[in-house]
């Protein structure tokens, strides 16, 4: 179920939409599920950065 809310908060904030009604505290579990995937924090922040600014 949180890997479909991950999926599309990603989704949304590639289109640049922001998302306002996130309950607090939902972070604990995107880094959960990160690293449940082998993803680290960072490195997964500097991805997102890098694709970020390639599609600007």
């Amino acid at each position: 179920m949180h890997l479909n809310r991950f999926w599309e908060k990603s989704l949304l904030k590639r289109e640049g939409k922001i998302i306002v009604d996130e309950p607090k505290g939902k972070w604990r579990f995107d880094k959960i599920l990160m690293n449940t995937f082998g993803l680290g924090l960072e490195q997964t922040f500097v991805v997102g950065f890098l694709l970020f600014l390639k599609n600007k």
